[in-house]
Formats: C-alpha cells, structure tokens, sequence
C-alpha cells in the first residue's frame, strides 16, 4: 500500500509531538524540517484526514506553548539563582523576593 502525503504529514506530526514530549528539543529543528516538507507535498482538495492533521497539530501547538513556557521558567530561575549568587537579592520566610544591595552570599553544594 501506497503512503499518501497526508499519512506522511500525520507520521511527521507525530514524530514533532513525540520529541517535544520526550523533552530532547534538539531534534525539534530536524522534525520541524521534515513537517514542512512533507507539508509542501499535501494536495488541499484531499480532504481525506484533514480533521485528524488539524487535530493533531492543535496537540502539537500546545505541546510546543508548554515547552516554551517551561523553557521561560527555567531562564528566569536561573537568572534568579545568578542574582542571589551574587548577592543582590534573597527570598524572605514567606517566599517573597528581597533585594539586598552590597551583601553577598555565596551558594555551595552539599555532599
């Protein structure tokens, strides 16, 4: 049996969906190239399985919104975390952030 290119794009949808879930980002750019490719090829009056590619590429757009935001957390973290290293800023015992000009603390590791 022949794959079509709307099977394709749906496999390579597929393939985006699971190295954004597996978190390896660095596959996304090859994934992504091989999505457009195959996208290129999709004849728009095939109407067959369109239903199931937009659906799919919905899960993947709110898939790549939460890695991006989860990518936004983790710089802001550490910029939080190079910040207190350097000594302009703590956290109060509620967990509020606390500028602290001029005092420097320096955060080890426990072994």
């Amino acid at each position: 049996m022949r794959s079509t290119a709307s099977d394709r794009l749906s496999a390579e949808l597929d393939r985006v969906y699971h190295v954004l879930r597996s978190g390896k980002l660095e596959g996304l750019a090859a994934a992504s190239q091989a999505l457009e490719t195959e996208l290129a090829q999709l004849d728009p009056a095939d109407g067959a399985g369109l239903d199931l590619l937009r659906h799919k590429a919905q899960r993947n757009a709110a898939c790549l919104e939460a890695a991006a935001r989860g990518v936004r957390a983790a710089r802001r973290r550490l910029t939080e975390i190079r910040m207190i290293e350097s000594g302009s800023g703590t956290y109060d015992d509620k967990g509020r952030r606390d500028e602290l000009p001029g005092l420097s603390i320096r955060l080890t590791q426990r072994l």
